[in-house]
């Protein structure tokens, strides 16, 4: 709780995540039009909305293990599906990482080594947590559903080991 300081945004900021070179932090931009993803140079204190990402639903953003790219949930009409755009290029557009295409997908959490990503997706009946292979092999429930109880779990986050996941659960 020392040495606190504010750091400069582009608007009311949600959803802070570091870089993992420190440098930077990702976060969510909101205002009356919406959500749309940015970042601040901690360095030079400059904030900066992110190109590849339009007004809308945009959340839960965080960067690749390399800090090359950054991975969001972004919807709308449609489901939020997870989107990937490169974090340093102002011209960047953003595609579709791999996932669940057409199920809502949110909250992704890298392995440590960066091979794997764990996010929340509301299927079959409520939000659990799933876990893949960054190339898109390997989906697995990791949090199971039972019947006639109420479960909720969101907030996915790895171990610093890569051998334990932390999350949010709501019975």
């Amino acid at each position: 709780g020392a040495n606190e300081r504010t750091i400069p945004t582009a608007g009311a900021a949600l959803s802070p995540s570091w870089h993992p070179s420190g440098r930077y932090i990702v976060y969510v931009d909101a205002d009356d039009r919406g959500t749309r993803i940015a970042q601040v140079d901690l360095h030079t204190m400059r904030p900066r909305l992110f190109g590849a990402s339009n007004r809308g639903l945009n959340i839960t953003p965080v960067y690749t293990k390399d800090g090359k790219n950054i991975v969001w949930a972004s919807g709308g009409d449609s489901p939020a599906e997870l989107m990937l755009a490169n974090a340093t290029a102002d011209d960047s557009i953003s595609v579709p990482f791999v996932g669940r295409s057409g199920f809502e997908t949110t909250s992704p959490s890298f392995s440590p080594d960066g091979k794997q990503v764990v996010f929340m997706s509301p299927r079959p009946l409520t939000p659990q947590l799933y876990t893949m292979n960054v190339d898109g092999t390997g989906l697995r429930l990791l949090t199971p559903v039972v019947p006639g109880k109420r479960s909720y779990r969101t907030g996915p986050d790895w171990s610093p080991k890569g051998d334990l996941i932390a999350y949010q659960q709501q019975n």
